[in-house]
């Protein structure tokens, strides 16, 4: 869960630019960022551009792509076909987990569209293997 802080910040603050007419193009999420985890995922995020501005571009096949998906596909269901033995006691429910791999694909499509922006000599296949295969990952070893 976020801080209270942090929540009060992140919508307070585009709001505040919304009254000033902001015509900048520099917002940044990250910029009210105060729990560790929020800072965390920022400083993932950061890597990521930082490994692509230092030139380390995805250059994957369509069958890459294929076999990222597959992967990820065989894992999402194992995740989803594992039930505790008793009441889960949280949020982390199968419901969820559907809701949060829908909102991922979104969030790998919205990549893609910033990567053909960026770099357009990199396919958009190419994009989307290298982050199956960081979802992949991620699950995996969950922090």
């Amino acid at each position: 869960m976020w801080a209270r802080a942090e929540n009060y910040g992140r919508f307070n603050h585009p709001l505040k630019l919304k009254a000033e007419h902001w015509k900048g193009d520099n917002f940044n999420l990250c910029d009210d960022a105060t729990s560790g985890f929020m800072q965390g995922w920022c400083a993932d995020l950061q890597e990521r551009f930082d490994r692509v501005e230092r030139g380390e571009l995805p250059g994957s096949s369509p069958s890459d792509l294929a076999r990222a998906d597959a992967e990820l596909n065989s894992l999402y269901s194992k995740i989803q076909a594992t039930r505790p033995v008793e009441p889960a006691i949280g949020t982390v429910t199968p419901q969820g987990i559907e809701i949060a791999e829908r909102a991922w694909l979104h969030y790998r499509e919205a990549w893609v569209k910033f990567g053909q922006a960026k770099y357009p000599a990199v396919a958009p296949d190419s994009w989307r293997a290298w982050l199956t295969r960081e979802r992949v990952a991620m699950l995996r070893n969950p922090r």
